[in-house]
């Protein structure tokens, strides 16, 4: 797999209460769970529930083995955390509605490895599973002021008009 590096910056605050930034440091180094034969990236297309559920027992086990745990990422406005793109990561339970976690994230990697962006866009079922999903991709690269990047692959499926269905939060 090839090296990306993500950074949270926060905005403002992070208070607890909020549903911040869960992490398990060190979990970038264990073993890349095998979905399928020689497949080790999860596809919304093809796969679903049972391997997702797999996948985190093979991540809980790892980790567990050895002596990983979970830590919230509560930073201060301005407060940025830099990790490799395999971290286990993911947010914890919203105690406090009213709060909001205002950030930014940026991803960095090498426009030589990478030829296109996706996101994968789901509809939680409301017990913690998914009704549908759809892969978003872009391959349209933004240049300005000597940086590089992709476009938004939400902004694609906007133009390419994607059923409001499997894409929430995209406008018809």
């Amino acid at each position: 797999m090839r090296s990306r590096k993500r950074t949270p910056n926060a905005l403002e605050d992070i208070d607890p209460d909020c549903g911040p930034l869960l992490y398990v440091p060190g979990s970038h180094r264990i073993p890349y769970y095998e979905l399928a034969p020689k497949q080790y990236a999860f596809d919304a297309t093809t796969m679903g529930e049972k391997e997702i559920a797999a996948g985190r027992k093979w991540d809980e086990e790892q980790c567990h083995a050895r002596g990983l745990t979970v830590r919230h990422f509560t930073p201060k406005r301005g407060e940025v955390l830099i990790w490799h793109h395999s971290l286990l990561h993911g947010g914890a339970a919203i105690k406090n509605e009213a709060l909001s976690r205002k950030s930014f994230v940026v991803h960095f990697s090498s426009k030589a490895h990478y030829h296109r962006r996706g996101i994968t866009v789901s509809r939680g079922d409301g017990r913690g599973g998914f009704t549908s999903a759809t892969a978003l991709f872009t391959e349209e690269i933004l240049e300005r002021n000597g940086c590089i990047g992709f476009g938004n692959p939400l902004e694609a499926a906007r133009v390419e008009r994607q059923p409001a269905d499997l894409n929430p939060g995209i406008d018809d």
